[in-house]
């Protein structure tokens, strides 16, 4: 409204006024019953457009109503009517689509403007709905890279802190997280809001790099994370507020914050009376302060569009009133340790700010993802529970291919705001179920009800007519892989109701050819080193999907080799060939042959694999990587040398191949280190202390002087191998120094080189 009334002076003639006005729910517009067949400007917001023209309401006599809006609309059809649409990726939603459909019935001459920040799809199988609204191309892109060179757009500069923090994952919040593809629960985001040490770590981190991090907008989840972290950094001479929504002030201990007070604090910030403003969610859409030179995003979430808002606010460059200095913009992501996460869940923006979708918006699994997990499982489960129990054929474990599944979704967090989600789901199909989903398919499209177009569908419908759907397509014979049959059905339809257009059916390229139980079968009369050398031929050979399926983890493979060679001691797998009938071979005993054990010794240079011990009076063992108690295997792929400190007094029962350079873990572990073994030689104890910690063989070369003049007798250095982040024992460089100082007993050393 305030642009068009600026330009209002260049109004040509014979018009002299322009007629305008701002419709929405807010108290300082107008309602949607004031539009008038005069105006020649509305401005308004879509959901109000929809709610008033959509419904199809009666009036006291009856007969249908006409709104307003309708009126309005019916009066452009003389002289045309021209509609733009901001955030025009919501235009395939149910209600906006509808509403653009109803619009251009009305008129016989509408132009249609969308306008859009997000990138869309050019994959003609994805671009369903939005095409057909639009039309096939852009009439003008303006890139993202462009904008950041004309300093119209900062350049994003990200850091991401890791809290050390850890949080659990069990079966319900990895469910949640990792195949519904909902945020965190509420009762996870208290626990990681209450978490004072945590908000401390946030605190220091912004005191320590406050002149390079200056104006800056943190984002946390709870009105108390607010003002904990607002006290904290007033302690530290910060001159910092803190804004959130209306807390009840009856409730003893519980702050209110009117909306006075959040317009002051925001007005202050935008005035540079403050450096710091912790906000709980307020400040993602509506609020414009473009010299925010930081954001500090505390926790993690899966919702790209909130990471993409949060980020977006630091993301003004100069020509867009961000400062004549700025040129980049921080972007702090803390992370936390979260154990038990099969695949990242998490949204995360790549290295211009927009949001990384395929990391983040793909409820489930990706299909390779999934297969690998199958497997892995199947491997955990490779003998028969009783005796007679059918044994599975390897093959069956692995999909023929699998429909990509693609729609809007309505969503609520933990504030109470709704939004919307681009879901994508890949539904897995099984050679058995492949005929039931084609028929599936083919008849309820053609028939599919509109409902399915919707973005929120009440649970009770859709669970109804999924049922019906089960019983009739699949009926006589529960085809379960893959995931929930009901929740793939209604996936698939929704797909359908969204798009306009059938799913399209991948196949699972070289299927056959990565048949375990076929490769067992030939290779069953091998000697044990002419099939270990075979495997290892297969397993890094380019195109091969074996990697993939048991994510890069070749001594996981050979066991999956060795228990397809023990299926076929159980009895012949049905769809095998087997041209040389059932193949002697034993399962590996667990004793570790003398031979054996000098085999290991000598090929680990008769070096402890994890402290680096070696010569006189180091007494070696053979360890299991993947510890007996675990399902580990007495075989060459399994055993590594470790000293018997190491192997006796660490690793124990733990399961840790210290053969391998680069770490397993997901994200840093606690700040909680290895012992050093009496009066041991500091480097040998350094070194595994490093290693453990890891999760691995994670280091290169270790630099330390027992002398005083000695280079390194006060700093001590540590090369990694790459693969493992040296960021996450910088973190906690403090406990390590305390912990070198207190347990090795050497007081003397200042400072730890990470390379």
């Amino acid at each position: 409204m305030e642009a068009f009334d600026s330009y209002s002076a260049f109004i040509p003639p014979p018009l002299s006024t322009l007629n305008m006005r701002v419709v929405s729910s807010h108290p300082a517009h107008e309602r949607h019953s004031s539009i008038s067949p005069a105006d020649e400007v509305v401005i308004l917001t879509t959901q109000t457009a929809i709610s008033a023209m959509v419904p199809e309401a009666l009036d006291l006599r009856g007969d249908r109503s006409v709104s307003t809006i309708e009126k309005f609309v019916r009066a452009s059809a003389d002289h045309g009517l021209f509609v733009v649409l901001d955030e025009a990726h919501h235009a395939p939603a149910f209600g906006c689509r509808t509403l653009l459909q109803k619009l251009k019935q009305l008129t016989g001459d509408m132009q249609l403007l969308g306008l859009t920040a997000t990138p869309t799809y050019t994959d003609e199988s994805r671009r369903g709905w939005l095409y057909k609204i639009f039309g096939e191309k852009p009439v003008y892109r303006a890139r993202q890279g462009e904008l950041i060179a004309q300093n119209i757009l900062a350049k994003p500069k990200f850091e991401e802190m890791a809290t050390g923090f850890d949080l659990e994952v069990d079966n319900t919040l990895r469910q949640r997280l990792q195949q519904e593809h909902k945020d965190l629960p509420a009762d996870i985001v208290k626990r990681i809001a209450d978490n004072s040490a945590r908000n401390d770590f946030i605190v220091r981190h912004y005191v320590g790099n406050r002149a390079r991090y200056g104006k800056t907008l943190i984002f946390a989840d709870h009105w108390d994370q607010c003002v904990y972290i607002e006290r904290r950094l007033r302690a530290q001479n910060v001159k910092a507020a803190a804004v959130f929504s209306h807390v009840d002030a009856a409730e003893p201990g519980v702050r209110s914050t009117m909306t006075i007070e959040n317009a002051n604090n925001i007005r202050a910030f935008k005035d540079n009376e403050l450096e710091v403003l912790v906000n709980v969610r307020m400040l993602t859409e509506g609020t414009d302060v473009p010299d925010t030179r930081t954001v500090f995003v505390t926790r993690q979430t899966t919702s790209s569009i909130l990471l993409t808002q949060m980020i977006g606010r630091a993301l003004r460059g100069k020509r867009a009133g961000g400062g004549k200095a700025k040129h980049e913009a921080n972007i702090v992501l803390f992370v936390d340790n979260w154990k038990g996460l099969l695949v990242d869940v998490w949204a995360r923006p790549d290295n211009r700010g927009d949001t990384v979708e395929d990391a983040r918006i793909v409820r489930g699994y990706l299909p390779l993802q999934y297969v690998s997990i199958r497997l892995i499982e199947a491997l955990a489960n490779s003998f028969p529970a009783t005796e007679g129990d059918e044994v599975q054929p390897f093959l069956c474990h692995v999909p023929v291919g699998w429909y990509f599944a693609e729609f809007s979704e309505a969503t609520v967090d933990d504030e109470g705001k709704e939004a919307m989600e681009l879901v994508r789901e890949f539904v897995m199909v099984y050679e058995r179920a492949k005929p039931e989903y084609d028929r599936f398919l083919k008849e309820v499209f053609p028939k599919l009800s509109p409902e399915w177009g919707r973005e929120k569908l009440a649970q009770d419908w859709l669970d109804a007519q999924v049922a019906v759907w089960r019983e009739r397509f699949f009926r006589g014979e529960e085809i379960e892989l893959g995931g929930d049959l009901g929740r793939n059905l209604a996936s698939l339809a929704r797909h359908m109701g969204a798009t306009g257009s059938l799913p399209i059916f991948y196949p699972l390229d070289d299927r056959d050819k990565h048949d375990m139980d076929a490769l067992a079968q030939e290779m069953s009369e091998l000697a044990i080193d002419q099939q270990r050398d075979r495997l290892h031929k297969l397993f890094h050979t380019s195109g091969s999907l074996w990697p993939v399926f048991y994510k890069n983890n070749f001594p996981r493979f050979l066991e999956a080799f060795q228990a397809s060679l023990r299926r076929l001691v159980l009895g012949p797998v049905a769809s095998v060939p087997s041209p040389r009938g059932r193949a002697k071979v034993s399962a590996p005993a667990i004793e570790i042959p003398p031979e054996l054990r000098k085999k290991i010794f000598a090929r680990d240079d008769h070096t402890c694999q994890a402290c680096g011990a070696q010569g006189k009076g180091v007494k070696l063992n053979a360890d299991h990587m993947r510890s007996e108690n675990q399902g580990g295997l007495s075989i060459e792929q399994n055993l590594q040398t470790l000293c018997s400190v190491c192997n006796g007094k660490y690793k124990r029962k733990n399961s840790i191949d210290f053969l391998r350079q680069a770490t397993p873990l997901a994200g840093p572990k606690p700040p909680q280190f290895e012992s050093r073994n009496g009066d041991e030689d500091p480097k040998r104890a350094f070194r595994r202390l490093v290693n453990f910690w890891y999760h691995c063989g994670a280091v290169c070369e270790v630099r330390i002087s027992e002398r005083r003049n000695g280079r390194n007798y006060a700093i001590w250095e540590v090369d990694l191998h790459s693969g493992n982040s040296s960021e996450w024992l910088q973190t906690c460089k403090e406990d390590l120094l305390r912990h070198i100082a207190e347990d090795f007993r050497c007081k003397h050393v200042t400072d730890i080189v990470i390379g």
